[in-house]
């Protein structure tokens, strides 16, 4: 196991400074998140707020990505792109952001509903939700990752929806993406790594409201669609340190 995998107590405080702020800035980009504003309006707050706190966008610009923000509207999965199509009435929206603060990357995700929304579609967005809650309980000393999954799939019981497989929570720290991947699909109680005090997650429940989790990709090998374009799509996620006696979500204000 690499050592990157277990932060040092200096390491912590500062994973939970950055998560506060990026807490803050969401909760004030969730608020532009209303009948007839646009998501290149959220993108472009976002930026500004970035500046504002002397933080670093962590989407922008990597791996060529072109946004601080990933705008997942209705049946975008991930990795949306911001446009000025308007918001409207029904509509869901995956705001997805990550701020780099010190050298240390913190992720977080909500998906925001802008009312009044369908009862089934206001269901499936609380269950995702729920299921991504239910992944965090998970995250303990001496479980798996494999319980992490098999938890946030039981906060989906009794209901037509799955979670993605190719698209998942992550380890995270001085690299957006580290060891080890959380799927929502693949892995089941006691696979996969055993959860150790120190180590930071991202955890989040990517969801779409059908029983089919395929999937297309624009021609810009980012922007992934549900299979057709015709569902619904979910995401809510958190950066959670794993702590002595539990599991600490720092992305809270």
């Amino acid at each position: 196991m690499g050592s990157h995998l277990i932060k040092t107590p200096e390491q912590l405080a500062l994973i939970r400074e950055g998560g506060r702020i990026l807490a803050s800035i969401f909760a004030e980009l969730q608020k532009l998140v209303v009948e007839g504003n646009t998501s290149i309006e959220v993108d472009k707050y976002a930026r500004f707020l970035c500046k504002k706190y002397k933080v670093k966008p962590a989407f922008l610009h990597y791996k060529g990505f072109p946004y601080a923000i990933c705008a997942n509207l209705n049946d975008v999965v991930v990795h949306g792109f911001a446009t000025n199509k308007a918001f409207r009435e029904g509509d869901i929206f995956g705001l997805d952001m990550g701020i780099v603060y010190k050298g240390f990357n913190l992720d977080m995700s909500y998906t925001v509903m802008i009312h009044p929304v369908a009862p089934e579609v206001e269901n499936f967005v609380k269950k995702t939700e729920t299921s991504m809650m239910q992944g965090i309980q998970a995250a303990i000393v001496g479980n798996s990752i494999g319980d992490i999954s098999e938890a946030m799939r039981h906060g989906l019981v009794g209901e037509d929806f799955r979670l993605m497989r190719d698209f998942v929570g992550h380890g995270i720290g001085k690299n957006l993406h580290e060891n080890p991947e959380i799927p929502g699909e693949g892995m089941h109680i006691g696979e996969g790594m055993t959860i150790e005090q120190g180590m930071v997650f991202a955890i989040e429940s990517i969801s779409v409201m059908s029983e089919d989790n395929s999937y297309e990709i624009e021609e810009n090998n980012w922007v992934v669609h549900t299979r057709g374009r015709r569902v619904l799509s979910g995401l809510f996620e958190h950066t959670v340190i794993i702590a002595e006696d539990g599991s600490e979500i720092v992305t809270v204000v």
